[in-house]
């Protein structure tokens, strides 16, 4: 045993008391309370980690498969005629909007405007949007829109989707994710009616 000093070392950690006689290492070594005690904690530490990675990778995954659905949703889109551009180009004369990558794309499968997009932002209209509304409605409805683009609403929503997988076993984090999209939607209404 002698020539096997990684032995001893591994029962140091393992065992603080150990019995030994002349250097050698018996096989009825005891632990002590405090270690099994270390020993119980790193396992309990190892599987809460063990929980919480599963349920962030689970979390995680949710966002990933979020946007592959709205990645495949959004390739449906087509662009709108001269007479829809023309009608979003009346309903937005006079408001000034620095985005010039911005796009408007008709979508059949929504029911109500959406901005997607961090990169080249498009706003989806659905069917007849341009036709079903007033120029002042559809006016507030694109102010709402470009509203979630000026104030970056779509970065700061990754991080905050994030940060619930992230944090996805704290009730308070889901409540405050709840209240945050609230009041996002309340900003752009307030954005929209302002002007």
């Amino acid at each position: 045993f002698e020539s096997l000093p990684f032995l001893l070392d591994i029962n140091e950690l393992l065992f603080e008391g150990y019995e030994s006689s002349e250097s050698v290492v018996t096989a009825e070594a005891t632990p002590t309370l405090a270690n099994t005690l270390s020993l119980s904690t790193l396992s309990f530490s190892a599987l809460v980690l063990v929980v919480w990675a599963l349920g962030a990778s689970f979390a995680l995954f949710g966002i990933l498969r979020s946007q592959i659905k709205l990645n495949r949703l959004v390739k449906g889109a087509e662009t709108l005629t001269e007479e829809q551009t023309k009608t979003v180009d009346n309903a937005l004369a006079g408001v000034v909007y620095a985005m010039p990558t911005l796009k408007f794309k008709n979508l059949s499968s929504i029911t109500s405007p959406i901005l997607i997009g961090i990169r080249t932002p498009t706003i989806y209209l659905p069917p007849g949007c341009t036709d079903r509304f007033s120029s002042v409605q559809l006016q507030a409805i694109l102010l709402h829109e470009l509203a979630h683009l000026q104030r970056n609403d779509i970065a700061a929503n990754y991080v905050q989707k994030v940060l619930c997988a992230i944090f996805w076993f704290h009730p308070m984090v889901r409540a405050m994710d709840k209240l945050i999209d609230r009041a996002r939607e309340e900003i752009c209404d307030n954005y929209a009616l302002a002007h």
